[in-house]
């Protein structure tokens, strides 16, 4: 028997630890990249949900 687990949010996975080391081994600053993570969905926030789009103009 499996188990479906939710994924983590952001937060979370930033704080893993070993997600931390990856990050520290590829020099991957956390404050830059969840910087540039949240501006991300910042701007696709301001985007028209697909719903929202006419199919047909």
């Amino acid at each position: 028997m499996s188990r479906c687990y939710p994924d983590p949010s952001l937060e979370e996975a930033l704080a893993d630890p070993l997600i931390r080391t990856l990050m520290q081994a590829d020099r991957v600053d956390p404050r830059a990249l969840e910087r540039s993570l949240s501006e991300t969905a910042r701007s696709l926030r301001s985007l028209p949900r697909p719903e929202e789009v006419a199919l047909h103009p």
